[in-house]
């Protein structure tokens, strides 16, 4: 009797800690979905307001698809970074 309560007490247990592990990995998942929202939002902003790309190529950071998306990310994050570097230096 008292093995049987010890076994559906650590069951409990083990399905607790399942469900909070799952909990914090959606957490983790949202918290890199929107910090990569805010960041592309803001080279955007960036690339606009300095001309280091058209609104065309902006758009194309929001593409649908996921590898047009990433490239023209990385192209306008690296004319941001060179237009910050010679700014510095400047």
């Amino acid at each position: 009797m008292e093995q049987t309560a010890i076994d559906t007490l650590w069951n409990a247990a083990q399905c607790a800690v399942q469900r909070m592990i799952e909990f914090f990995r959606r957490i983790g998942e949202l918290t890199k979905e929107i910090s990569w929202k805010i960041v592309r939002y803001y080279a955007s902003n960036m690339a606009f307001y300095f001309n280091l790309a058209t609104d065309r190529q902006i758009s194309l950071m929001y593409h649908k698809r996921g590898r047009t998306r990433k490239k023209w990310y990385k192209i306008i994050l690296r004319r941001i970074s060179r237009f910050m570097k010679e700014s510095v230096l400047v």
